[in-house]
Protein backbone atom coordinates (compact mmCIF):
# COMPACT_ATOMS: atom_id res chain seq x y z
CA UNK A 1 0.00 0.00 0.00
CA UNK A 2 2.84 2.31 0.75
CA UNK A 3 4.33 1.56 -2.59
CA UNK A 4 1.07 2.43 -4.31
CA UNK A 5 0.86 5.70 -2.46
CA UNK A 6 4.43 6.47 -3.38
CA UNK A 7 3.72 5.73 -7.05
CA UNK A 8 0.67 8.01 -6.93
CA UNK A 9 2.72 10.79 -5.32
CA UNK A 10 5.46 10.44 -7.94
CA UNK A 11 2.86 10.52 -10.71
CA UNK A 12 1.23 13.62 -9.24
CA UNK A 13 4.66 15.25 -8.80
CA UNK A 14 5.68 14.45 -12.35
CA UNK A 15 2.31 15.14 -14.02
CA UNK A 16 0.91 17.77 -11.63
CA UNK A 17 -0.78 19.72 -14.44
CA UNK A 18 -3.04 16.71 -15.21
CA UNK A 19 -4.05 16.51 -11.55
CA UNK A 20 -4.75 20.24 -11.37
CA UNK A 21 -6.74 20.04 -14.63
CA UNK A 22 -8.87 17.13 -13.39
CA UNK A 23 -9.39 18.84 -10.03
CA UNK A 24 -10.34 22.10 -11.81
CA UNK A 25 -12.74 20.20 -14.03
CA UNK A 26 -14.41 18.58 -11.01
CA UNK A 27 -14.70 21.93 -9.18
CA UNK A 28 -16.08 23.70 -12.28
CA UNK A 29 -18.62 20.93 -12.85
CA UNK A 30 -19.82 21.25 -9.26
CA UNK A 31 -20.08 25.04 -9.56
CA UNK A 32 -21.71 24.85 -12.99
CA UNK A 33 -24.23 22.34 -11.66
CA UNK A 34 -25.26 24.80 -8.96
CA UNK A 35 -25.50 27.68 -11.45
CA UNK A 36 -27.34 25.44 -13.87
CA UNK A 37 -30.06 24.81 -11.31
CA UNK A 38 -30.56 28.58 -11.02
CA UNK A 39 -30.72 28.90 -14.79
CA UNK A 40 -33.18 26.02 -14.94
CA UNK A 41 -35.33 27.77 -12.34
CA UNK A 42 -35.25 31.02 -14.32
CA UNK A 43 -36.16 29.20 -17.54
CA UNK A 44 -38.99 27.37 -15.79
CA UNK A 45 -40.37 30.61 -14.32
CA UNK A 46 -40.21 32.27 -17.75
CA UNK A 47 -41.98 29.28 -19.34
CA UNK A 48 -44.72 29.31 -16.68
CA UNK A 49 -45.18 33.04 -17.14
CA UNK A 50 -45.46 32.74 -20.91
CA UNK A 51 -47.93 29.85 -20.57
CA UNK A 52 -50.07 31.99 -18.26
CA UNK A 53 -49.97 34.88 -20.74
CA UNK A 54 -50.92 32.55 -23.61
CA UNK A 55 -53.78 31.12 -21.55
CA UNK A 56 -54.98 34.65 -20.69
CA UNK A 57 -54.85 35.65 -24.36
CA UNK A 58 -56.79 32.53 -25.39
CA UNK A 59 -59.42 33.20 -22.70
CA UNK A 60 -59.73 36.81 -23.84
CA UNK A 61 -60.09 35.66 -27.45
CA UNK A 62 -62.82 33.18 -26.50
CA UNK A 63 -64.63 35.85 -24.47
CA UNK A 64 -64.45 38.27 -27.40
CA UNK A 65 -65.81 35.62 -29.79
CA UNK A 66 -68.64 34.79 -27.35
CA UNK A 67 -69.62 38.46 -27.08
CA UNK A 68 -69.43 38.83 -30.83
CA UNK A 69 -71.73 35.84 -31.35
CA UNK A 70 -74.18 37.20 -28.76
CA UNK A 71 -74.19 40.63 -30.42
CA UNK A 72 -74.71 39.06 -33.84
CA UNK A 73 -77.58 36.95 -32.53
CA UNK A 74 -79.18 39.97 -30.86
CA UNK A 75 -78.76 41.95 -34.09
CA UNK A 76 -80.51 39.22 -36.08
CA UNK A 77 -83.36 39.07 -33.58
CA UNK A 78 -83.85 42.85 -33.65
CA UNK A 79 -83.65 42.87 -37.44
CA UNK A 80 -86.30 40.14 -37.72
CA UNK A 81 -88.56 42.00 -35.28
CA UNK A 82 -88.17 45.24 -37.23
CA UNK A 83 -88.95 43.48 -40.50
CA UNK A 84 -92.09 41.92 -39.00
CA UNK A 85 -93.17 45.28 -37.55
CA UNK A 86 -92.52 46.96 -40.88
CA UNK A 87 -94.64 44.43 -42.77
CA UNK A 88 -97.48 44.73 -40.25
CA UNK A 89 -97.42 48.54 -40.33
CA UNK A 90 -97.12 48.56 -44.09
CA UNK A 91 -100.18 46.36 -44.32
CA UNK A 92 -102.09 48.54 -41.84
CA UNK A 93 -101.15 51.70 -43.73
CA UNK A 94 -102.13 50.13 -47.04
CA UNK A 95 -105.49 49.13 -45.58
CA UNK A 96 -105.99 52.62 -44.12
CA UNK A 97 -105.10 54.31 -47.42
CA UNK A 98 -107.35 51.95 -49.32
CA UNK A 99 -110.23 52.72 -46.94
CA UNK A 100 -109.62 56.50 -47.25
CA UNK A 101 -109.62 56.23 -51.05
CA UNK A 102 -112.87 54.26 -50.94
CA UNK A 103 -114.42 56.86 -48.63
CA UNK A 104 -113.34 59.70 -50.95
CA UNK A 105 -114.82 57.89 -53.95
CA UNK A 106 -118.10 57.28 -52.08
CA UNK A 107 -118.28 60.93 -50.99
CA UNK A 108 -117.65 62.22 -54.49
CA UNK A 109 -119.44 59.50 -56.40
CA UNK A 110 -122.31 61.79 -57.16
CA UNK A 111 -120.14 64.17 -59.16
CA UNK A 112 -118.96 61.46 -61.58
CA UNK A 113 -115.98 63.64 -62.29
CA UNK A 114 -112.82 61.63 -62.09
CA UNK A 115 -110.65 64.72 -61.97
CA UNK A 116 -112.35 65.95 -58.80
CA UNK A 117 -111.87 62.56 -57.13
CA UNK A 118 -108.25 62.36 -58.32
CA UNK A 119 -107.50 65.88 -56.96
CA UNK A 120 -108.98 65.03 -53.58
CA UNK A 121 -107.00 61.78 -53.37
CA UNK A 122 -103.81 63.65 -54.32
CA UNK A 123 -104.55 66.32 -51.73
CA UNK A 124 -105.30 63.72 -49.03
CA UNK A 125 -102.03 61.78 -49.55
CA UNK A 126 -99.72 64.63 -50.53
CA UNK A 127 -99.38 63.58 -54.14
CA UNK A 128 -98.93 66.08 -56.96
CA UNK A 129 -101.91 65.95 -59.28
CA UNK A 130 -101.25 66.25 -63.03
CA UNK A 131 -104.22 66.74 -65.25
CA UNK A 132 -104.90 64.20 -67.92
CA UNK A 133 -103.22 65.44 -71.13
CA UNK A 134 -105.56 63.44 -73.36
CA UNK A 135 -108.50 65.36 -72.00
CA UNK A 136 -106.74 68.66 -72.74
CA UNK A 137 -105.90 67.48 -76.26
CA UNK A 138 -109.51 66.48 -76.88
CA UNK A 139 -110.66 69.91 -75.87
CA UNK A 140 -108.28 71.62 -78.30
Amino acid sequence: MMKTMLNIWLFIKKKWYIFVGVLGLIVSLILFKKKNTHLTDVIEIARDSSEKRIQHIEESYEEENRRKREAEQKYQEVLEKLEKDYEIKKEIISEEKEQKIKDLIKENNSSNNRDVIARKIAQQFGITYIENERKNEEIN
